[in-house]
């Protein structure tokens, strides 16, 4: 025999389940079924009325109601109240067609059918009320009567020419449909367990509810703490409300899922009428717009070419959104070509006719992890059609073909641990239907059927270098010298001989005048189509630090002639940067920069928002004309560490009263570098895991680290020196594997580092970052580090003076462990996470799966759930944020509080305040398929940066992976906070335990 399980409480509409969630989880419950009109027309022979009575009729609570009605039938609630002078019964039921029903109620008390009696009808808009009463003259009123009680529902909806318009059954255990007649007997009514009703009634008088005023309709988010101001739940998170008084029932659990104790506890929230972004201005992106990229977000582009109509550029490693670009003779984007998948990612080489666009790769594919020694890799050969800008398959449907191999090797020293991949191929030229390509590896132009993509035969050269081709004659440079080799007639004849060891670069231009890149001065040098040497075009010089000069070329590569103008790529990343020059005057007549390395940002200063970093530059940024030109190159080499760590993530600014400014880097390799007066950075300390040391240095650190870390692990320098350890150099060799820190300062002011100058975390201890870094404040420098008994402790590094060129002083990693701050242990929490450190030099972490913020004492400030790394999810009432793998940064909010935004893994955006309350997630939507808006963010956006001008107050967030977005933030200003404490008494806390129970 089934009971009735009790549904208690107001029906307030928190997240969109309302009043049928509680009927479908009611009547699931009882497995009750049917509904629907009957067949038979009935008509009433007399209208309900409610009768005199005396008897002074009890008013009953709303909450006092039950949902019993299912599916899809009108709805219907029950309420009763038991008294020493009789029973009160209320039924609430739905309207069919705006018609009152006429109700038929059946009770039985331990076998005693009831009479009851209509003393009061209610009507409304969508419902109506019936108050009955049940005389107790003449029935038990023992409680162990009512186990037994028992109730049953008929309603007939009537149109007003007496016609039966709907007829249902409701709470009946027969077999018959929910249309038929009621039945008038007990044993077929629904039995209704009247102790349980009248227990969760009195539960529900100490049920929990918060009362909020919402200041404005907009978002919601409330946190509840207990006396110590610990976090105990995260109720509601960024939900949407009206304006006005909000109800908030809370169940009593924490954040676990257990049922909080008896005591004071105390609510904080947070209300604003939503956040909102506003592009602003795009930069580092050639002169598209904020949606087309002007070029992709890894590596440079390098080659170079063009058929007479178009320029075309192409980088050597790219990724999903990468392009092969087209571009007009005036710069501007023509078409973009998707780079084949599976081909190499190291070097790239390109030629055009008037129809196709022939494209060489070589080097190992992205993703591929070559073993040490040499190993044997393909050349891949693509082609597209011009007109249609699509990859075009060779015979028999293969994307590309891969016309002859040759051996690859790591090119570095062991001076330096510097250098790039050896590839073979230095250009690629056309004459007629043949291809021809300069391959180092093998000393030889090699041939290559157009068609088919298959290698004809091979020409014997010695020392080849770049090469091109023009009216179907072959150009190449062998040693130091320019040859022509004519295809049709197997002539070859010396066209030029040049001074320049190093020719990176070759074009030739409409005049049969031939320009040749020349890696040792970093300029183009032009000779005429008779051989005679005219002259440089650019200042010499290469690599700098100081003030931008746009005629100062570094590392200059593929080159491309068009009518009068030379375009020009460079081999660098600080900036990404393309030029074209005038042929007359030899001067610059425009730049495009971009696009940044994927996972990167851009920042600025917080006491000046037209000064951002970006790329390995300052720039500065117009946001009236929407324009940023760079005005510093930050290093001479192309990162930190003597360039041997390019890929920072982001920076931060910070300035001391003393004048003096720096630049706060976190990535793989956390950084400080003060900014000197000409703008140039100046290394001053660094730290990090040893592993991600290694990483970050693409395998390649500093000889002066490598040999700190086997001073420190001997037993890593005998397995280095062993014969049959299979990786000496790179990322895999012994000196990679420790977790412990390191911390490297620059001890002599030199700038360089020296051995002696890294410390090191005692063993057995683990960094507790990630490759995304810890985003630091200031020269306070604070991480997590897991010790050797598997707690985590809170390290924090506080110049105590500074030393030599004003280098700040810290004490050694195995000194600052000691003196470290360990952390409240949160059970089942991965620390060792990206971290950041709000205004106050608290810590917050990006652990999982509760994110989580200690004080500088190392408590437990609050907690908020995150999912494991991997997985996706989207903020909800009290729900949790998808996995978020980046803070962008943070910023004062008010007097007591910062505000931080975080990118999450699923290119979603999410707006938090340091103490822990979700504020809103930011953009209209994410993914390749969505629509482009100026509120869009596309599927790549891992970089990005979050901060605050001091002196407008406006809120800036750059993301976006088509160059640098700038959004400015708009809504933070209206962010109203407010408090409020309750008690949890023995009452409340026992009605809690047992709806747990129910």
């Amino acid at each position: 025999m089934s009971s009735i399980c009790v549904l208690f409480g107001r029906n307030i509409n928190l997240i969109g389940q309302g009043r049928l969630w509680g009927c479908l989880w009611f009547c699931c419950w009882l497995g009750l079924s049917g509904c629907g009109p009957g067949t038979e027309t009935v008509v009433p022979t007399e209208t309900v009325v409610p009768r005199e009575t005396a008897m002074p009729v009890q008013v009953l609570d709303e909450h006092a109601y039950v949902q019993m009605s299912v599916g899809e039938k009108p709805g219907l609630r029950i309420a009763m109240t038991r008294r020493p002078d009789g029973l009160t019964v209320g039924i609430e039921i739905e309207k069919v067609q705006e018609r009152i029903p006429q109700v038929t109620l059946g009770l039985s008390v331990g076998g005693l059918v009831l009479t009851p009696e209509v003393v009061e009808m209610i009507p409304s808009d969508e419902v109506v009320t019936y108050i009955y009463f049940i005389n107790p003259q003449g029935f038990p009123l023992e409680d162990e009567a009512w186990d037994e009680l028992r109730m049953g529902i008929d309603a007939q909806w009537v149109n007003e020419a007496g016609e039966l318009i709907q007829r249902e059954r409701y709470l009946h255990v027969d077999a018959e449909s929910a249309g038929a007649h009621f039945s008038n007997d007990p044993g077929e009514w629904q039995r209704f367990d009247m102790a349980a009703y009248e227990q969760g009634v009195a539960d529900h008088a100490h049920k929990m509810v918060l009362v909020v005023d919402q200041p404005t309709a907009g978002k919601l988010t409330v946190v509840i703490e207990d006396e110590t101001g610990k976090r105990v739940r995260n109720l509601v998170s960024g939900m949407s409300v009206a304006q006005g008084e909000v109800l908030l029932p809370w169940d009593g659990l924490d954040d676990d899922g257990e049922l909080v104790s008896p005591g004071r506890y105390q609510w904080r929230s947070l209300s604003h009428p939503g956040l909102e972004t506003q592009l602003s201005m795009t930069f580092a992106n050639g002169r598209e717009d904020a949606f087309h990229a002007f070029g992709g977000p890894q590596g440079n582009f390098t080659a170079a070419c063009s058929n007479g109509e178009l320029i075309f550029f192409a980088a050597s490693f790219t990724g999903d959104k990468d392009k092969i670009l087209a571009v007009e003779a005036d710069g501007a984007l023509s078409k973009t070509f998707a780079k084949i998948e599976g081909t190499g990612a190291s070097g790239v080489s390109m030629i055009a006719d008037d129809k196709w666009l022939y494209v060489v790769n070589d080097g190992p594919r992205f993703g591929r992890k070559l073993l040490p020694g040499k190993v044997e890799l393909p050349v891949c050969l693509s082609r597209y059609d011009l007109q249609s800008g699509k990859a075009v398959d060779f015979p028999g449907g293969k994307a590309f073909t891969q016309p002859f191999h040759y051996v690859w090797e790591p090119g570095f020293s062991h001076e330096t641990l510097r250098g790039q991949p050896a590839t073979t191929v230095q250009g690629i030229g056309i004459s007629g239907d043949a291809l021809y390509v300069s391959a180092r590896d093998a000393q030889a132009i090699i041939k290559i059927d157009a068609a088919t993509g298959e290698e004809l035969g091979r020409m014997p050269l010695p020392r080849l270098g770049p090469l091109t081709s023009w009216k179907d004659v072959i150009y190449v440079t062998v040693g130091q010298s320019i040859f022509r080799i004519y295809p049709a007639t197997g002539e070859m004849q010396v066209a030029v001989k040049f001074a320049t060891q190093t020719p990176t670069g070759l074009a030739v231009g409409p005049d049969g005048s031939m320009y040749v890149s020349d890696g040792a001065t970093h300029q183009v040098r032009v000779f005429a189509a008779n051989g005679k040497p005219l002259r440089a075009i650019g200042a010499p010089g290469g690599a700098y630090a100081g003030a931008y000069q746009e005629n100062r070329m570094v590392r200059p590569q593929g080159l491309a002639v068009m009518g009068e103008r030379l375009w020009v790529t460079e081999d660098r990343r600080n900036p990404h940067q393309i030029t074209a020059w005038d042929l007359e005057t030899d001067s610059v007549v425009f730049r495009e920069f971009g696009s940044p390395e994927q996972g990167t940002g851009a920042s600025f200063d917080p006491q000046d928002a037209t000064r951002w970093v970006g790329m390995g530059s300052l720039w500065e940024v117009d946001f009236d004309a929407g324009k940023a030109e760079p005005v510093v190159v930050l290093q001479k080499e192309d990162g930190h560490l003597e360039g041997h760590y390019s890929g920072q993530r982001q920076y931060t600014f910070t300035h001391q009263a003393d004048g003096r400014s720096f630049l706060l880097g976190k990535g793989k390799i956390n950084t400080v570098s003060e900014i000197l007066a000409d703008g140039r950075l100046r290394d001053l300390a660094a730290y990090g895991s040893i592993s991600n040391y290694v990483s970050g240095c693409d395998g390649f650190p500093p000889v002066s680290f490598i040999e700190a870390v086997y001073a420190q692990y001997p037993a890593l320098a005998l397995k280095a020196r062993d014969p049959q350890t299979p990786i000496k150099w790179g990322e895999g060799a012994p000196y990679s594997e420790p977790e412990e820190a390191v911390l490297w300062l620059d001890l002599n002011g030199d700038g360089l580092s020296q051995s002696n100058e890294y410390s090191f975390s005692p063993r057995g201890t683990t960094f507790g970052g990630s490759p995304w870094g810890i985003a630091q404040r200031d020269l306070n420098l604070r991480m997590p580090l897991t010790i050797a008994d598997g707690r985590t402790s809170m390290v924090s590094l506080r110049p105590i003076g500074y030393i030599s060129g004003g280098v700040p002083q810290y004490v050694s990693l195995s000194v600052a462990v000691q003196e470290s701050v360990l952390l409240e242990q949160a059970n089942g929490q991965s620390l060792n996470q990206e971290s950041m450190v709000d205004g106050d030099g608290n810590l917050v972490i990006n652990s999982s799966p509760m994110m989580l913020s200690y004080s500088p004492e190392g408590k437990l400030r609050w907690r908020y759930p995150h999912p494991s790394v991997g997985r996706s999810g989207s903020p909800q009432a009290g729900k949790s944020l998808a996995e978020s793998s980046n803070f962008l940064g943070i910023a004062p909010l008010d007097d007591d509080v910062d505000v931080f935004i975080l990118r999450a893994a699923d290119e979603r955006f999410f707006c938090m305040t340091s103490d822990g309350l979700f504020l809103d997630e930011l953009f209209s939507g994410s993914g390749e398929d969505a629509s482009p808006d100026e509120v869009l963010i596309d599927s790549m956006p891992e970089g990005g940066f979050f901060g605050y001008e001091e002196a407008t107050g406006k809120y800036y967030l750059q993301a976006g992976s088509n160059g640098y977005r700038i959004y400015e933030v708009g809504g933070l200003d209206q962010v109203v906070r407010q408090t409020g404490s309750f008690e949890v008494t023995a009452q409340t806390h026992a009605a809690a335990a047992r709806r747990l129970l129910r």
